[in-house]
């Protein structure tokens, strides 16, 4: 019996100390520098191949100002792009000591209470109760994985 005892209070001891330095080191303040969604990169992928192939499908359809049609197709991808681009400039991360934190995309805040379970950061609050799954975590950067109703989204931040 002893035998087993020792051997689970180590890993038990062991397991927690890991949870209190991933919660030591994801305390403090986060800006995103990248973003990236699994249904928004197969849509630019699908819209650039629709561009590229449009002289054909046009041509099919009879529309006579292909350039045109080309040129909207464009600008509707590139306005996305850019607005997405600054969702992402406008992303922050605050984890606190006291096992809060403040997720805050273009001005708009959400406040959650956080625990550390192997590598997740557990979120529960009035509108976010939610897994996000750590890729990558050291002093000056941090990759999440956040899975939704529309694929997932992979955020790397660094520290402020």
């Amino acid at each position: 019996m002893r035998r087993l005892i020792v051997p689970f209070l180590v890993l038990t001891i062991s397991l927690y100390g890991c949870r209190q330095n991933v919660q030591k080191m994801i305390t403090g303040d986060w800006q995103a520098i990248r973003w990236t969604n699994s249904e928004m990169t197969g849509y630019f992928t699908r819209i650039q191949t629709f561009i590229d192939t449009a002289t054909f499908r046009c041509k099919m359809d009879g529309v006579s100002d292909i350039d045109s049609f080309k040129a909207a197709l464009k600008h509707k991808a590139d306005s996305m792009k850019t607005v997405y681009e600054q969702a992402t400039k406008n992303t922050t991360l605050n984890f606190r000591k006291d096992s809060t934190m403040l997720w805050t995309v273009n001005g708009m805040g959400v406040y959650s209470r956080f625990t550390i379970r192997d590598t997740e950061i557990v979120l529960k609050g009035n509108y976010q109760n939610d897994i996000w799954k750590i890729l990558g975590l050291n002093s000056n950067s941090l990759t999440i994985v956040m899975t939704g109703v529309k694929g997932y989204d992979t955020i790397t931040y660094k520290r402020k």
